[in-house]
């Protein structure tokens, strides 16, 4: 699974749109309470929810949760999921030295939230990661 993070963190770092907004603060994990006060934002997480794996064919079905996070404002976060949607929805997944390939779809449109721990706004959808290799 940790591979398939890494193909869809590949895809948004090297989308100058999304660079130029969160650098590289794009992350497969959230953070832990005490790293809340020093996070630098916006920035964009990718957490796997749930999946199925053929090992036999080397092929993996993986739910998987993309968050836009902005302290500025609500709007922020959306302008930065789209530009990830744009960046990851129905485009095949690979990267050089990465035997994987796949591709990506969303599967749930994006709904808002405020997220009291960390303080700040987000955003989050839910997408299909299909890989082989």
């Amino acid at each position: 699974i940790a591979v398939v993070d890494q193909l869809i963190r590949m895809q948004l770092l090297l989308d100058p749109n999304i660079n130029s907004i969160v650098e590289d603060r794009i992350y497969t994990d959230h953070f832990m309470d005490y790293d809340i006060p020093t996070v630098k934002m916006p920035l964009i997480i990718i957490e796997n929810r749930s999946g199925r794996a053929n090992y036999a064919m080397c092929s993996q079905n993986v739910e998987i949760q993309i968050y836009a996070y902005s302290r500025i404002s609500s709007s922020q976060s959306k302008s930065v999921y789209d530009l990830a949607y744009k960046s990851l929805n129905c485009v095949r997944l690979s990267h050089t030295g990465i035997d994987m390939k796949g591709y990506m779809y969303e599967t749930e449109r994006p709904f808002g939230i405020f997220n009291d721990a960390m303080k700040c706004w987000a955003v989050r959808g839910v997408y299909r990661a299909v890989t082989a290799g």
